[in-house]
């Protein structure tokens, strides 16, 4: 039986004012993602204003995709798709152009649904990635991948920030202590948030 990757496709949506510093920052945010989640193609800028990666597990890509909208969430959105399935080959680095195989052709796939989904009525806020593995939705992953960006759109910076903190390793007080509030503070809002649904899924999902 072939092995399966995970491959990640996004499109990164600019602001029609969007300074040039905001691609830099792009790109930092990119870099921040493969320190903290390990892909065999690490996620790379590619032309027209879009990425990609591949990973050896479909948790590593949905943790990596979550932690990259994380540290975007207050600069640009992203429409991102996740394909699962066999590769013709795995390069350590990305290339200009997309790679072959179904787990590409499933990755195109998902962000193209991802994108066309904005459009129509009835779907959840901020639900802008989805997974596809032999040319359909997978709805077990979809459906993960759909609460925790939703999740998302209940939480300000604050929330965010004491996410990421806890993530990149800092305990509660730490973190707490980095936004200005109190511990007691932080552990309610990561309750009642969703901090914490997040950090355990991110466990749960991490390989």
């Amino acid at each position: 039986m072939e092995p399966h990757y995970t491959a990640v496709l996004g499109s990164i949506l600019r602001p029609r004012q969007a300074a040039s510093w905001v691609l830099a920052e792009v790109k930092g945010a990119l870099s921040r993602t493969n320190a903290q989640v390990e892909g065999l193609q690490p996620l790379q800028a590619t032309p027209g204003d879009r990425f990609q990666g591949v990973y050896a597990a479909a948790g590593d890509a949905l943790n990596a995709t979550l932690y990259l909208r994380l540290l975007l969430h207050d600069l640009v959105d992203v429409h991102m798709g996740l394909g699962v399935g066999p590769l013709d080959e795995v390069r350590p680095e990305a290339s200009p152009r997309d790679g072959d195989g179904p787990a590409w052709w499933n990755a195109r796939d998902a962000r193209d649904a991802a994108a066309g989904r904005e459009r129509r009525a009835g779907m959840p806020a901020g639900w802008r990635s989805t997974v596809y593995r032999d040319g359909r939705e997978r709805p077990p992953l979809a459906s993960v991948v759909m609460l925790r960006e939703h999740l998302l759109t209940r939480m300000d910076d604050r929330d965010i920030d004491l996410v990421l903190s806890l993530l990149e390793g800092s305990t509660v007080t730490e973190a707490a202590r980095g936004v200005g509030i109190s511990q007691q503070a932080a552990s309610l809002r990561l309750r009642t948030k969703g901090g914490y649904a997040l950090l355990q899924s991110w466990r749960q999902l991490g390989s």
